[in-house]
């Protein structure tokens, strides 16, 4: 945790450098937990973490997030109390409600950068410990493609010039997204533990991932032009 200030004071002078006024800072998931399973006997310890953590990327400035696996096993109720503390929006298109069938936290956000438009949804894989959250809050797992597909056309008649994926799935699951459901500009990957230094590209989409557990800090810069 220590790292969070460095990783601050990062974003902040290499804006400042780059004169980027209107950088976007973003989470794949996996920020609130580290562990594969729930330690009971350390629950207050843990709900502090998460909450110093909220309040830490609320300092920071967080444009979004969405919540991993290991996120999730901290359960829904704990969950929506760090969510309604946070200054950032909560992005996750394939978890839904069981009974309307809308997503349970953002499905899809746009931020205006600059003028441009970048839209963002966020998926998660569909683990035996996100089933088992998942059932016990009486959502619903929907199939990635299938969401992303959705969000996708639903972004670009919001007029989203840019889309990107706060992923939290497999590396395979990434790649098969990027060659089968067009539109994806960036998928900004963050279940791998992979540190790709130079963006792997398929199609027309770029997959990009920093490493995990918040180690590293990735720059991806994208350069837009009018009519392009």
């Amino acid at each position: 945790l220590g790292g969070l200030a460095r990783k601050a004071t990062l974003i902040d002078t290499h804006t400042q450098a780059e004169g980027w006024d209107a950088a976007l800072v973003l989470d794949s998931g996996d920020l609130l937990y580290d562990q594969f399973k729930l330690d009971t006997a350390r629950s207050a310890e843990i709900a502090a973490t998460a909450d110093f953590l909220i309040e830490q990327y609320n300092a920071i400035g967080c444009h979004g997030f969405t919540p991993g696996d290991r996120d999730l096993l901290l359960g829904h109720e704990h969950l929506a109390k760090l969510r309604k503390k946070s200054k950032f929006p909560w992005i996750l298109s394939n978890v839904v409600d069981g009974e309307t069938g809308e997503p349970v936290y953002e499905g899809h956000v746009i931020h205006d950068v600059e003028g441009v438009k970048v839209g963002l949804f966020g998926l998660v894989v569909a683990s035996g410990a996100v089933q088992q959250q998942v059932e016990a809050a009486g959502w619903k797992l929907v199939d990635p493609l299938e969401s992303a597909a959705a969000q996708i056309t639903a972004l670009r008649d919001e007029g989203a010039d840019v889309i990107v994926l706060l992923s939290h799935l497999t590396e395979k699951e990434e790649e098969l997204l990027a060659k089968q459901v067009p539109g994806i500009t960036v998928i900004l990957g963050g279940n791998n533990a992979r540190l790709i230094q130079h963006p792997q590209k398929i199609g027309y989409t770029y997959i990009a991932e920093s490493f995990s557990k918040g180690k590293y800090v990735s720059a991806f810069v994208l350069h837009a032009w009018k009519g392009a």
